[in-house]
């Protein structure tokens, strides 16, 4: 294992002064310098974290949902067949999915379309973005070009 670690350690040391530069100065170049984004950058990179979170909102209320209605069912049954033992389960499912479903619908309201239009309108007129938005803001938002996929909330 040692051996091992000494190799991965030894390639990534030849790898980084091959190319001559220290990977401070790699990650530092001047393509990825925030002072360089552009409005329209900006308004792409706000796009893609609205896309990524709203996804992630609606995966959360389906799954909270679904533990929500799994213990419903089995409630039902345990009613109907009077076998009594996995109230523990229950009680679980439902404490987990009322958290999970509860978070998706925070998220869906903070990251709504309705909510994407009223940063978009206001980033145009001039206003900084929310702190929560700036904070959430990502490299990675800026390098792609997404999709036209919300294209039905413009």
């Amino acid at each position: 294992m040692r051996r091992f670690i000494t190799l991965a350690a030894l390639l990534t040391v030849c790898h980084s002064v091959s190319f001559g530069q220290a990977p401070e100065i790699i990650s530092n170049s001047s393509s990825l310098n925030p002072a360089h984004y552009t409005a329209a950058d900006t308004l792409r990179a706000i796009r893609h974290l609205f896309l990524k979170r709203l996804k992630g909102a609606v995966n959360y209320m389906g799954t909270g949902g679904g533990l929500l209605i799994d213990a419903a069912v089995t409630t039902g049954l345990q009613s109907a067949t009077g076998v009594e033992g996995q109230q523990t389960d229950i009680n679980q499912d439902v404490f987990v999915g009322s958290a999970m479903l509860g978070y998706g619908l925070f998220r869906f309201q903070r990251y709504s379309p309705t909510q994407y239009k009223l940063i978009v309108v206001s980033y145009a007129n001039g206003q900084p973005l929310p702190p929560y938005i700036r904070r959430r803001l990502k490299r990675k938002f800026f390098r792609y070009d997404l999709p036209d996929q919300m294209a039905a909330v413009r």
